[in-house]
């Protein structure tokens, strides 16, 4: 069974009429009655009662499969025009996943000078946020419920994974603004030697950056584990168990002190990722162009 003979059935149904349905397709009568008498013979029934003359009518046959033929057609076209928006530059839909300590202090604004360019404004962004680890990514582009993904780990060891730095992530030393620490312009991390550091979950890329600033320095802090996400580590900063390095988060500012860190990987890299073996729509690449130059811009000031 042929997609074309499907939808030569419907127009010889709605005309009733060889002639007439052939001249809507734009085919000869001769090959439409074949197209026709094909399918009649793959289904095993007749469709059409022929009289004398042109004009035809639907067998019982015909009646039950037409419904059954327009729905098939319809969804088959409406998936089409969801496609052809999907590809268009101007208009469909982009994934985006992220970890929200990772952009939480720039993607509103991003989102907002995107769309204020009209040529945007068909173009809709649906965010996926996780406050976890760096699986959730490449889960999320792996099982394309992510067309672009923002996050400080660039997957090298993964090829299916393409990754572009597109800026830098300040960090600093999160502690409760009552501590003694909390006045100062910079923190070197001798100073903390003595303090519980905070740590989010091993899986997170932040712990294993963290760990590997203080050895770099020789040092050996004591770690304080357990905290899945950085909400229950800033909760641990305000009560007073100890500080944190993370980048500053437009929450507990009142009860939280963010400090500049003096090292030299104060700052880790921001990448833009995207699937590497499929092809992005249009809508999707045009929203990676804007992101690029956003953060262009954004490193000019």
């Amino acid at each position: 069974m042929k997609l074309q003979q499907l939808i030569y059935f419907r127009e010889v149904a709605r005309e009733l009429h060889f002639t007439r349905a052939a001249e809507k397709l734009f085919v000869s009568q001769s090959s439409l009655s074949h197209a026709i008498q094909e399918l009649e013979h793959e289904l095993g029934a007749p469709l059409f009662l022929r009289r004398n003359g042109k004009r035809i009518s639907l067998t019982n046959y015909g009646e039950i499969f037409l419904p059954f033929v327009t729905r098939g057609l319809r969804e088959l076209e409406e998936g089409q025009l969801t496609l052809e928006h999907m590809l268009a530059p101007n208009s469909g839909h982009v994934n985006l996943a992220y970890t929200y300590i990772n952009v939480c202090n720039m993607i509103a604004d991003l989102l907002e000078q995107f769309h204020q360019d009209p040529a945007n404004a068909s173009i809709s962004v649906n965010s996926t946020v996780n406050h976890g680890g760096r699986r959730f990514i490449e889960e999320a582009l792996a099982l394309c419920d992510a067309d672009l993904a923002f996050s400080c780990y660039d997957f090298p060891e993964n090829k299916h994974v393409e990754a572009m730095e597109i800026t830098e992530q300040q960090l600093y030393v999160a502690l409760p603004t009552s501590h003694g620490l909390a006045k100062k312009e910079r923190l070197r991390l001798k100073e903390l030697e003595r303090e519980p550091v905070i740590m989010l979950a091993g899986s997170l890329h932040l712990y294993d950056w963290v760990v590997s600033m203080f050895q770099k320095e020789g040092l050996v802090p004591k770690y304080v584990d357990g905290c899945v996400d950085w909400t229950s580590q800033l909760i641990e900063v305000e009560r007073g168990a100890g500080v944190a390095i993370l980048p500053k988060m437009d929450v507990s500012q009142n009860r939280v002190a963010y400090v500049p860190l003096d090292h030299q990987q104060s700052r880790r890299p921001l990448y833009l990722l995207w699937p590497a073996d499929r092809e992005l729509s249009k809508a999707t690449k045009r929203f990676r162009e804007f992101c690029v130059e956003y953060f262009r811009k954004q490193e000019r000031r």
